[in-house]
């Protein structure tokens, strides 16, 4: 992978847009180029600009996205990210961008605009962050991991990998490379061996524990089963039986309850009719009183019409009076108003004539006048601000000509009393090389001073070591003696032990094969014994046999080893037993005491050869000691040469400082005030400078200030003269309004004639409202008095109907009621009943007439219920029929017959479940046999490769992976150690696994831990890990770019050169290399470079003017 230009726009303290092309001069010529730039200035700001492009993070920041960026440069609203990399001969190109809502400094966060295209064609291949990520990653072969770790050595992480620690490098290892699967493979067999482990210990177990029925207990079990289905079939009989009895008595015995609250019913209903007696013959009273009412009320109607209509007609009398007086008095006022309205008419015309022909003219000219006098009065007051203002500017003015000439005088007697301060200035830069060389001098007197001191501890140690090396190489060569003569000791004890011509293996297997012999024997010898005890302890039998006679156990008549069974003699068979025995124990006992020598023996080698490789190792300690001792001697002689030649070359220079400063008036400060005095000096130099440009400013702002003054008095000159005049005029036009004001009071006092009008207006129009109202009133008051009277004819009309049908209604009901059972109109109202009161008992005696017929039917049904029931009675046994059982004993009986069923059946559902249970068993055994030689070949196999790579951590094929992986690097990393430098070799330390050790070749290949490498040699190591890293991590892809951040800071000048003679070696193999340092030498050893400058006090920062980038066509 190789970039070849980046352009970015308003990233970190780099505002505006630039961009650096890779391909073009001068980086094309020189593959090595540098980066410089004050500390903070945005050096870093250009790795930081190609992450972001490539993978939307950075090293220093994360993540970028919506919530958090923290890259745009403060003040912005827009920032974007460009890079073009080529990969195997395709050029592509990365582009990120992300803005504010509406291009707003203060608007929030929009997503990120991303695209990868190819440059050749400009087609594009993703435009969504995840597939963007994921394309470049197939592309290149690095994410952002790697990427920082091949292409981008940053900040910090030159010693990273160096200076960690085991475990530390491990998690290296394994972050760079991706190698943790092989943990993940680990956990994942020790899990596989775990789970077959116990899967296999399940069956086992399941196999141990199962227990099957006998053919005695299944037989018994099924004579029971069928024993209870017989049993259960008579219960249930039984059972129907009582429950049919059970249900004839509860339903006899309801019938009965039945019946008797059926009659209780029917009597409750007898005693609330005995009760409403009274209620129900008024309601029977009521009767004929209803059908004389319609008449009754007819009558009643007709009065109270007669009544009304007499009223109305005497209330309309009354009205007519009121009328005819208010109908009067309303004509007077109506002529009245008609006199007042046509009086005010002639008022208002007259004054109308006269607002037209003088008063309004007059209020127009006057309107006039003021509108003039108001213009006038602006001017006069905004000529008499400016006037003011003037004075005031003119005055401020001279204020700054007097303190300006004031500041001139100071200035130039400063100029006056520092008369060597132009000298001195031209000598500065010469003396700040010289105080610049001083430090560094007397910095490397001073740690070539330390390091001579340190050699010499050195050497003192070295001493101590290499007189204990020798006591100790003493000791080990006794102790190796006194473990060689222990071992020929044993040897002789193993030689007695063996048979002839046999060693130890053949002797061990002839005690074997005797042994076997002998215990066989034993056994056989075990055999007779207990057959001759067994014979012995049928003596008395024996005895008691006599011939022709049967034997009790066979019946034999013949008994023909009577006689040789009783010559049988134990003992002898007892002792060979012992004998043989014996011979077992003595040849267990030899073959273990063999066994034992030969361990012995072993170990005594062994220990041999230990303490022969430690008294080795020692002498060659001893050596490497005293090559070392050799070493430092000589070193310490090195350094004493350049500390003489240092202390001579800083004396001279000093001499040298001390002349020139004389010249000057000036004398030599301390050595360790030499940097105070310089930036006092420079400070000084700054303030002349800053005087003699205040001086020639001062001059030409006096002159300014001037013109300026004369300006001023000039044009206030001129507006004093206009406002002047402009008073004048005022004044004669403001006594002209006062005279036409005088003349317009006199006509009407009232300053609005508008309103004057309006008023008079609204006066007339009130006048011919109230002569309006007036006429309106009399007139309604005539049509009421008409209206009255006609409201007293026609009710005169409806008295006389009302009179003449009341009379004919009162004789119809007077007939009435002497046809009837009434004997007066009394007696007729009290019989009458209220609506509610009949309607009540019109109800009552609805429902005890509906509830007397509804409980008879139901009583009588209920008795036709009961004689079928006693026509239906079950029937019953003979010990039944004798005395039938009461219903409460029968529940019992019930409740007992049907827990006997339930036991019964539960019994049946236990041994069928034995029997199913016990056939499944049988069933399943043959197929767990099965499944455990199955787990048992799958667990041997797993747990042979549990051995070999299996943890519970993943520790073991982890660690195995990235021992390879270490193997690797070390072996990348000398490749590049031999082209740095050829002095230093990495190994791996045998006693450790991930630890490294050190290789110089320059002093006979001795090996030291990398903690002792000095600064400079250890950079050149990290270096080399970190290139090394690189060319591992890019195992996909060729890295041709190489960014290295801030790595050489702590270097001396000849580490640097060694640093940059390997940069440049690097270059010469085909990358491009980019440094990013502050450091003088590098920026003075490298040609080409790309400066970022700072901008005083503005926070930003900006490249030279060639990187400044126009857009054309941008990416949307």
């Amino acid at each position: 992978m190789k970039i070849n230009s980046v352009r970015f726009k308003n990233i970190n303290s780099l505002q505006g847009e630039w961009k650096i092309d890779f391909t073009q001069p001068p980086f094309v010529d020189n593959g090595v180029f540098a980066i410089t730039g004050a500390t903070g200035a945005g050096k870093t700001t250009l790795l930081d600009a190609m992450c972001v492009a490539l993978y939307q993070q950075t090293p220093r920041l994360g993540n970028i996205n919506k919530s958090s960026n923290e890259l745009m440069t403060r003040g912005t609203a827009e920032c974007l990210a460009e890079v073009e990399f080529e990969v195997k001969g395709t050029a592509y190109r990365a582009f990120w961008r992300q803005r504010r809502s509406r291009n707003k400094i203060d608007g929030n966060l929009q997503d990120s605009v991303v695209e990868l295209a190819q440059v050749s064609d400009g087609k594009i291949l993703a435009s969504q962050v995840k597939k963007m990520s994921t394309l470049i990653e197939t592309i290149t072969g690095l994410d952002f991991a790697r990427f920082t770790k091949s292409m981008m050595l940053s900040q910090g992480q030159f010693a990273a990998f160096l200076n960690a620690a085991a475990n530390e490098r491990a998690e290296l290892l394994e972050e760079l490379t991706g190698t943790e699967i092989y943990g993940l493979i680990s956990e994942r067999v020790h899990k596989k061996f775990s789970d077959s482990k116990n899967a296999l210990a399940q069956l086992v177990a399941r196999s141990e524990g199962v227990e099957l029925l006998s053919e005695e207990k299944i037989s018994e079990l099924n004579q029971q089963q069928k024993d209870l289905v017989v049993t259960v079939q008579e219960t249930e009989a039984e059972l129907k039986q009582l429950q049919t009895l059970q249900q004839w008595l509860v339903a006899c015995d309801k019938n009965q309850q039945n019946q008797k609250h059926l009659e209780q019913q029917i009597q409750q209903i007898r005693q609330e009719r005995e009760a409403q007696a009274e209620n129900l013959l008024r309601l029977n009273k009521a009767e004929p009183a209803e059908k004389l009412q319609p008449s009754y009320q007819l009558m009643q109607q007709a009065n109270a019409s007669l009544k009304q209509s007499k009223e109305q007609q005497q209330q309309l009398n009354k009205s007519k009076q009121i009328s005819e007086a208010d109908a009067s008095s309303l004509s007077q006022i109506a002529s009245t108003q008609e006199a007042e309205y046509s009086s005010a008419k002639k008022s208002f015309q007259d004054f109308e004539d006269l607002l037209n022909t003088t008063i309004l003219p007059l209020d127009v000219e006057i309107q006039q006048l003021m509108s003039s006098l108001n213009k006038e009065q602006q001017e006069i007051e905004l000529l008499k601000q400016k006037q003011l203002g003037d004075q005031q500017g003119i005055s401020q003015l001279q204020n700054e000509l007097t303190k300006e000439q004031h500041n001139l005088s100071a200035c130039q007697a400063y100029l006056v009393d520092h008369p060597q301060a132009e000298h001195i200035a031209r000598q500065l830069p010469v003396w700040q090389n010289q105080i610049a060389r001083i430090e560094p001098l007397q910095k490397n007197s001073e740690q070539i001073n330390q390091s001579i001191l340190q050699l010499q501890k050195d050497m003192t140690a070295g001493e101590q070591q290499v007189s204990g090396l020798k006591a100790s190489i003493q000791q080990q060569a006794n102790q190796t003696i006194q473990a060689q003569t222990h071992a020929a000791t044993l040897q002789a004890m193993i030689a007695e032990q063996l048979l002839p011509q046999l060693d130890i293996e053949q002797t061990l297997v002839e005690f074997r094969k005797q042994y076997a012999e002998y215990a066989q024997q034993l056994k056989d010898v075990d055999v007779i014994l207990n057959q001759e005890r067994k014979i012995i302890d049928l003596t008395q039998q024996r005895n008691q046999l006599q011939q022709n006679q049967e034997c009790p156990l066979c019946g034999s008549l013949d008994h023909p080893k009577v006689e040789l069974y009783q010559a049988i003699n134990v003992s002898e068979t007892e002792q060979r037993q012992i004998d043989l025995a014996n011979i077992l124990q003595q040849l267990k006992e030899q073959a273990e005491k063999l066994k034992q020598l030969s361990h012995d023996h072993q170990q005594a080698d062994s220990n041999v050869k230990n303490q022969q490789q430690l008294l080795e190792a020692e002498e060659k300690n001893l050596v490497l000691l005293q090559q070392q001792q050799n070493k430092i001697l000589q070193q310490v002689e090195r350094e004493s040469q350049q500390q003489v030649a240092l202390n001579t070359e800083l004396s001279e220079l000093l001499h040298t400082l001390n002349n020139q400063l004389s010249e000057c008036g000036l004398s030599l400060p301390e050595t360790h005030q030499l940097a105070d005095w310089l930036d006092y000096q420079t400070q000084a130099f700054e303030e002349w400078k800053k005087q003699k440009d205040n001086e020639q400013r001062l001059i030409q702002t006096l002159e300014l200030l001037s013109q300026k003054i004369a300006q001023a008095q000039y044009y206030c000159e001129q507006d004093n003269n206009q406002l002047m005049r402009l008073i004048h005029t005022y004044n004669e036009r403001e006594s002209h309004l006062t005279r036409l004001r005088e003349k317009r009071l006199g006509l009407l006092s009232d300053p609005d004639a508008n309103q004057a009008r309006s008023r008079a207006k609204e006066l007339l129009e009130q006048k011919e409202m109230l002569m309006k109202d007036s006429l309106a009133q009399r007139q309604q008051a005539e049509q009421k008095v008409q209206g009255v009277i006609a409201q007293i004819e026609l009710t005169q009309k409806q008295l006389n109907a009302f009179e003449h049908a009341y009379a004919e209604k009162s004789t119809l009901w007077q007939d009435l009621l002497h046809a009837s059972c009434f004997n007066s109109e009394e007696d007729f109202l009290a019989a009458l009943l209220e609506p509610e009161q009949r309607e009540a008992l019109l109800s009552l005696e609805q429902d005890l007439k509906e509830r007397t017929a509804r409980f008879t039917t139901l009583l009588e049904q209920s008795k036709i219920e009961y004689k079928a029931l006693e026509d239906s009675q079950p029937e019953q046994g003979d010990e039944q029929a004798i005395e039938q059982p009461a219903l409460e004993n029968i529940e019992v009986m019930t409740q007992d017959l049907q827990q006997r069923l339930k036991t019964h059946v539960q019994t049946q559902g236990e041994i069928k479940h034995l029997l199913v249970s016990d056939q499944q068993k049988r069933e399943q055994q043959a197929e767990l046999f099965t499944k455990i030689d199955l787990a048992r070949r799958d667990y041997d196999d797993i747990t042979h490769l549990h051995s070999l790579i299996g943890s519970q951590k993943g520790d073991k094929f982890r660690r195995f992976a990235q021992g390879l992986t270490l193997d690797h690097l070390v072996y990348l990393a000398n490749r590049q150690l031999d082209r740095l430098h050829g002095r230093y070799l990495l190994q791996r330390k045998e006693s450790e696994a991930l630890e490294l050790q050190v290789l110089d070749t320059w002093q006979g290949d001795n090996v030291r831990d990398t903690k002792t490498l000095s600064g400079g040699e250890g950079f050149l190591v990290s270096l080399a890990l970190a290139l090394a890293l690189s060319d591992l991590v890019s195992h996909k892809t060729s890295i041709e770019s190489l960014f290295l951040d801030e790595g050489f800071g702590t270097l001396d000048s000849e580490t640097l050169d060694t640093a940059l003679n390997a940069l440049d070696s690097l270059n010469a193999s085909g990358k491009m290399i980019g440094v990013i340092s502050h450091i003088e030498a590098m920026k003075e050893r490298i040609p080409v470079q790309i400066k970022v400058q700072k901008m005083n006090g503005l926070g930003i920062s900006q490249l030279d003017s060639c990187f400044k980038f126009e857009p054309a066509d941008l990416p949307q």
